[in-house]
């Protein structure tokens, strides 16, 4: 029985919420670490992203003073 595996439309979809979710998960880590004062050097080798990423999105969701930075 050879031949390729398909992948059915729905657990496309199901994958994608899934790294959709961990990204999520990765973007509060980095606020929160942030928040306590964590270097965004330190941040990325944590959460295993480059430190620009950690820096856009400490940058879109805002840092502790509700500001942008």
């Amino acid at each position: 029985m050879g031949g390729t595996i398909l992948e059915h439309e729905s657990k496309t979809i199901y994958n994608a919420g899934k790294m959709e979710g961990k990204v999520e998960e990765k973007q509060f880590v980095v606020l929160r670490l942030f928040q306590k004062g964590i270097k965004p050097e330190t941040i990325a080798d944590f959460v295993d992203v480059s430190v620009d990423l950690v820096e856009e999105w400490i940058s879109a969701l805002g840092h502790p003073t509700g500001k942008k930075i």
